[in-house]
């Protein structure tokens, strides 16, 4: 018999993983003036290369920060860190044509 419990842990990060997938689905390979066209000004961190974008949620305890890395202007990686009161727990990446290509790092 097959067990079917999962952490919460392993369902938070399925659920990230599904919305990353989301946003990669819908902007790779974007160029970068239609990207910041979507989420808007990118914050101060962002560079020539690399663009950083936050959506708030949950009275400011939650943050999501989505990067987009750029080759010539177009979007061709695309990674999303969750913050919990402002200390960063989760940074999935997606690398394409790798195994796995959605990748979770934990620093909480």
């Amino acid at each position: 018999m097959q067990n079917y419990y999962r952490s919460s842990n392993e369902i938070k990060n399925i659920m990230t993983q599904k919305k990353l997938k989301s946003i990669v689905e819908s902007n790779l390979y974007l160029p970068r003036e239609e990207i910041e066209r979507k989420f808007g000004k990118p914050n101060t961190k962002s560079g020539e290369y690399i663009s950083f974008f936050e959506e708030h949620s949950c009275f400011g305890l939650l943050k999501n920060e989505i990067g987009f890395i750029f080759d010539k202007n177009i979007a061709v990686d695309i990674f999303l860190t969750q913050y919990l009161i402002g200390i960063d727990c989760r940074t999935i990446f997606y690398y394409k044509n790798s195994f796995p290509e959605y990748k979770t790092f934990y620093t909480l």
